[in-house]
């Protein structure tokens, strides 16, 4: 196979893992200019050229150790300044192959390249190189030939915009959009000057006094700075996923999207270990359904795209997923909780429920000349704990488990999201049956359900009749299955997250 190297580019990447060595000359500036002025800064600035110069040899050496080398079988990647180091990542063990064309390298005609394996880092991406774009085009079809069937063609799904638009709104988040303006507003504070940052600042502060309506500016400003911020997200996240479709061909499922920065990824479908329709409440009262895939280097950066199937509507969904991904049946529910278990699922968000308005009204009443502030921000603070005690409710009326012979439907909530996932039997690797003291009466028990690739992740599903259980997951490896009987304490979250933090719950048997 013959050798490659990276695009120069790559030089400025490798450079800037040894820019803290700029404190060098930056410690020098500073203490000559204590001593001697700009003259003694002069007479040494030979010494900051040199700093400066083995900054950029480094970025040169580095580029130039770093060589790759393909063909149909695979990728291999030659590294290291001193110790030569060779890796390969076979064709048939890809994941996720990614392309990204950002805004800042398409001047210079470059791209970057990620693959991911199963056995690769949670953080990391087994293979990221910046690479010419004829170079990673090649690289990309080759790795991911389809062989030619008669049984399989090419499927496309191009949804419309009015789903990205709902898809873009479902997935901004006001904490990323916030700390995005502080950057910018800080950012330019440097770049034109603290006056402007200043300006910025004072005419936010006049806006959120004009804008009150009544109540404490304060809180105005902070209620301006969260629309602000999932608006700037939102914003951000409609311009990622513009020009979104996704494309099946045989075992590859191709997805791209984006205007200033485009991405493309290619996942392989027996890598996939599940999947999942995440719902809110509000989703949910509007009837709108978003797929995502779990698999290995998908949706592993921040920037990166997520979703498989934007915010559509059921009837849309079906269509879709049938089109889309064959392979992952939903069933119905087969074992579900009972109606006396209602309690096991609002017992968490009945306590803020409670104490917050209690401690609300206490406040105001032992501070009364900060009432109206008190009082907005404990009205503020109880309507999450309120949507999350909604959500529970809809969570108890959907929960449960259901079969079809080759995939598990799991129907749980995690946070504030009501989340249907459909894993294939082959992917379960851990399978934990629960009961606290509680539910023997009764006999029924909680199913916890571990997957893995890039790390554990852990599906939680209560209150189900253990029998029920038994013939569901009676095609399971027995190595994976583990029952567990649970103390008074254990039912509830709060002792048993407290537990594990003092020792690491022990996992069973892994089939890999």
């Amino acid at each position: 196979m013959e050798k490659h190297w990276c695009h120069p580019v790559f030089i400025l990447h490798s450079m800037g893992r040894y820019l803290y060595l700029l404190l060098i000359p930056l410690v020098r500036g500073f203490l000559s200019s204590l001593q001697g002025g700009i003259t003694a800064w002069l007479s040494g600035a030979w010494f900051d050229i040199l700093v400066v110069l083995f900054i950029v040899a480094i970025g040169v050496l580095v580029w130039h150790s770093v060589m790759y080398s393909y063909d149909a079988s695979g990728v291999t990647i030659h590294s290291g300044l001193f110790i030569r180091r060779q890796t390969f990542l076979p064709a048939s063990r890809l994941s996720t192959l990614s392309v990204t064309r950002p805004y800042w390298l398409k001047p210079v005609g470059a791209v970057v390249l990620r693959a991911d394996t199963l056995a690769g880092g949670k953080r990391t991406a087994d293979l990221s190189l910046i690479l010419r774009r004829a170079d990673a085009q090649q690289m990309f079809s080759l790795l991911r030939q389809d062989a030619p069937s008669s049984t399989f063609t090419i499927r496309e799904y191009v949804p419309r915009q009015l789903y990205v638009t709902a898809l873009s709104a479902i997935l901004s988040n006001s904490f990323a959009g916030v700390v995005f303006m502080a950057t910018l507003i800080s950012t330019s504070g440097q770049i034109l000057g603290k006056e402007i940052q200043d300006r910025i600042v004072g005419t936010f502060e006049q806006v959120a006094k004009d804008f009150a309506f009544g109540i404490p500016p304060f809180a105005a400003a902070v209620t301006y700075v969260i629309l602000g911020g999932w608006l700037v997200a939102f914003i951000l996240n409609l311009i990622r996923h513009k020009n979104f479709y996704v494309r099946r061909f045989n075992n590859n499922l191709y997805i791209h999207s984006g205007i200033f920065t485009n991405r493309s990824y290619s996942l392989d479908i027996k890598s996939v270990n599940y999947l999942e329709i995440r719902q809110s409440v509000l989703t949910k009262i509007l009837g709108l359904h978003t797929a995502f895939l779990h698999c290995a280097g998908f949706g592993k950066d921040k920037t990166d795209v997520s979703a498989v199937i934007p915010a559509v509507t059921r009837r849309e969904f079906r269509r879709t997923q049938e089109m889309l991904l064959p392979e992952f049946t939903i069933s119905p529910r087969q074992a579900k909780p009972n109606l006396g278990s209602i309690f096991k699922f609002i017992i968490d968000p009945f306590w803020p429920c409670l104490l917050l308005p209690l401690a609300t009204w206490w406040l105001c009443r032992l501070y009364p000349d900060w009432d109206s502030l008190i009082g907005f921000i404990g009205l503020m603070v109880s309507l999450p704990a309120y949507w999350w005690m909604i959500l529970r409710i809809a969570d108890f009326s959907t929960s449960g488990i259901g079969f079809d012979g080759s995939c598990y439907t799991l129907r749980y909530s995690t946070g504030f999201y009501l989340r249907t996932v459909v894993i294939p039997k082959d992917k379960i690797v851990s399978l934990r049956v629960r009961q606290s003291i509680l539910q023997r009466p009764d006999d029924r028990c909680d199913v916890i359900i571990h997957t893995r690739a890039e790390g554990w992740q852990r599906h939680h599903c209560k209150n189900l009749l253990r029998q029920e259980v038994v013939e569901l997951f009676g095609t399971v490896d027995p190595y994976c299955l583990q029952f567990v009987k649970t103390g008074f304490l254990s039912q509830f979250s709060w002792f048993r997250r407290f537990c594990n933090f003092f020792r690491k719950e022990k996992k069973s048997v892994d089939k890999l």
